[in-house]
């Protein structure tokens, strides 16, 4: 079975690649169109990663995405949102760039940053032959930055959260936060993410998935 870290090192370039291509389909909660764009991206990519993918459709909003694949017990829960604070055309003042182990670029930290990372997480799983313990849903909402509410009916209970875990804490939901990509600057002209923090946090998203 192939080292889960070093398949995942090995892979980031491609995920810088994608966090780009992410960056750059700009996705401002306000503009469903835009939104929903990324969210056919999204979609196509978690079906290539075998996930069952349900697309929750919203009448003013984007509509959010959940995947699933199906492991033993109950279900371990990831949340992501792919919406973010940056108008259109913020890409225009603000591209993305990589220099000296930094990324920037509107919605690079918040949190596209942290999609690729559960995105990963998920490839390093399947690419190095591991098998999943739990179930595992990824629910990837499309208006978090207006705090609306998700609209899903969760039929399993979930544990975890690789992002706003504040959400299921406040549930009283077992939660492990702060699981995402390591940056800082959100909803800042500084956003930005350590580039070697992408395949280290999806190597320690996908250990732990196998543990819990």
């Amino acid at each position: 079975m192939a080292n889960l870290l070093s398949y995942l090192k090995a892979q980031t370039q491609d995920m810088v690649s994608l966090l780009q291509k992410l960056v750059e389909m700009e996705s401002p909660t306000s503009e469903k169109e835009a939104v929903d764009a990324l969210g056919s991206f999204l979609r196509e990519r978690l079906v290539e990663l075998g996930a069952q993918v349900e697309v929750a459709e919203q009448a003013e909003r984007g509509n959010h995405l959940l995947a699933r694949w199906e492991g033993e017990g109950r279900q371990v829960l990831i949340l992501c949102h792919m919406d973010t604070v940056w108008p259109i055309g913020t890409l225009k003042l603000r591209p993305f760039r990589r220099d000296e182990g930094i990324a920037r670029g509107p919605g690079v930290f918040d949190m596209k940053g942290g999609i690729v990372v559960a995105l990963y997480a998920m490839k390093g799983i399947k690419e190095t032959g591991r098998l999943l313990k739990r179930k595992v849903t990824l629910l990837i909402n499309s208006d978090e930055e207006v705090a609306r509410e998700i609209g899903l009916e969760l039929k399993e209970g979930g544990t975890g959260g690789a992002s706003d875990g504040n959400l299921t804490a406040a549930l009283g939901v077992p939660t492990l936060d702060g699981l995402g990509v390591v940056g800082a600057g959100a909803h800042s002209d500084d956003e930005h993410i350590e580039v070697t923090s992408l395949p280290q946090r999806a190597a320690l998203l996908a250990l732990l998935l196998q543990k819990l």
